[in-house]
C-alpha cells in the first residue's frame, strides 16, 4: 500500500484479490506440502483408526477448511493494510496466536478456548477434527458440533474475501 504498487493492480482486468493470491504463489511451497503430506500419512496411520469412507471423505475436507480459517483470517488482516497501511504486527500476532493450536485447546483455560472456537476459530483446524476422528469428547461443543468443521472453513474465507473487496474498494490509492 504505501508503495502504490496495489494501484497498478486495480488497473488489471482481473480480480484484485485473485491476482494477489497468485502473485503471491510460491513454487517452493510444494516441497513443504509434499513432506508435510508424508509426515501426516505416517502419522495418521500409527494413530490405528477405522477408517469409513465418511472419515475419509470428513478428513479431506476438514484439512481444506483448516486451509480456508486460516486464508480468510490472513485476508481479513491483509484487508486491514487498506485501512492501517502498516499491518505487519498484526501478521505476528497471526502467527503467535495461531502457535495455540499446537497444543489440544483442552489445556487451556475457558477464557483461551472461547476465544479460540468463536472468536478466531482455530480450534476448527485440528482439534475438532481429530477429536471426532479419534472419537473424543470436546470442550464448549457437543460431539456433533465437530462435524461442522469441515463448514467453519469455507464462512471465514468468504468473510475474509468480502471483507478485503469491502476495504479494496474504499482503497483511495497510496496518495491518500
Amino acid at each position: 500500500m504505501r508503495s502504490g504498487t496495489f494501484d497498478g493492480i486495480l488497473t488489471k482486468p482481473v480480480n484484485p484479490y485473485l491476482y494477489m493470491i497468485c502473485r503471491g504463489f510460491n513454487l517452493g511451497y510444494i516441497a513443504h506440502v509434499f513432506i508435510s503430506g508424508i509426515v501426516l500419512l505416517w502419522a495418521l496411520s500409527q494413530l490405528h483408526i477405522e477408517w469409513t469412507w465418511f472419515k475419509v471423505v470428513y478428513f479431506l475436507l476438514a484439512l481444506l477448511s483448516g486451509s480456508m480459517i486460516q486464508a480468510g483470517l490472513m485476508s481479513v488482516i491483509g484487508a486491514c493494510s487498506f485501512i492501517w497501511i502498516r499491518t505487519g504486527f498484526l501478521f505476528s500476532l497471526f502467527f503467535r496466536l495461531k502457535d495455540f493450536i499446537s497444543y489440544p485447546i483442552s489445556v487451556y483455560g475457558t477464557f483461551i478456548q472461547i476465544i479460540l472456537v468463536f472468536c478466531l476459530p482455530f480450534a476448527f483446524v485440528n482439534f475438532f477434527p481429530s477429536a471426532f476422528l479419534l472419537s473424543k469428547q470436546t470442550p464448549l461443543i457437543p460431539e456433533w458440533g465437530t462435524w461442522f468443521a469441515p463448514l467453519v472453513g469455507p464462512v471465514c474465507f468468504w468473510i475474509g474475501y468480502k471483507f478485503w473487496m469491502y476495504c479494496a474498494d474504499k482503497y483511495q490509492g497510496a496518495g491518500g
